[in-house]
């Protein structure tokens, strides 16, 4: 990863969340900076490193990697959930996506992607608009 790169990340996470900001404690000393601590989460979510091995070039204690790492995963999961129902409803809504698409390339599950989306805002947006009326008969 290029330092521009995981800079974009490390600012990203910190004005997202001021957990990995540095900050001050009851002493007066300044605590582990932003790219310590998302150096540390990004090692053992990235590579599966064990918590204390920040420890030995970050000087951070385990406790401290454990507390990141259950912090990082619990925003992560969050997220991850958000995406799953999210893609639930699209499911429901277009059979397109309840199958396997093995013989698709990347950039057709892309553009049906993107397409199933825009559709899925267009009708809600249109529901928004005007309800529908169950009362009305469907004229074929």
């Amino acid at each position: 990863m290029n330092k521009e790169l995981y800079l974009k990340i490390v600012y990203g996470v910190r004005e997202y969340d001021d957990y990995f900001m540095a900050k001050q404690d009851c002493t007066g000393l300044w605590g582990f900076t932003s790219i310590q601590k998302c150096t540390a989460a990004m090692r053992c979510l990235a590579y599966g490193a064990p918590p204390d091995t920040a420890n030995d070039y970050l000087r951070m204690t385990e406790s401290t990697s454990n507390e990141m790492d259950a912090y990082f995963a619990t925003c992560q999961e969050a997220a991850r959930k958000d995406v799953e129902r999210a893609f639930g409803v699209l499911q429901q809504r277009f059979a397109v996506i309840r199958y396997p698409a093995l013989t698709w390339s990347e950039s057709q599950m892309w553009k049906v992607m993107n397409a199933c989306v825009i559709m899925h805002n267009m009708i809600i947006e249109n529901e928004r608009d005007e309800p529908v009326q169950d009362d009305q008969p469907f004229d074929y």
